[in-house]
């Protein structure tokens, strides 16, 4: 559901290059929750 609200609210900002904006953010929150997750695993 999330994901999907997501691409909705980078269609509205396509005009600016929104979407490619929109993937690079969600690569670089999902690359900080993978750390987040290797950090917890191997430091707790």
């Amino acid at each position: 559901v999330v994901i999907d609200r997501f691409w909705l609210w980078s269609d509205d900002l396509q005009s600016c290059g929104g979407r490619a904006l929109a993937f690079w953010t969600l690569r670089r929150f999902w690359g900080f929750v993978v750390i987040f997750v290797w950090v917890q695993v191997f430091y707790y």
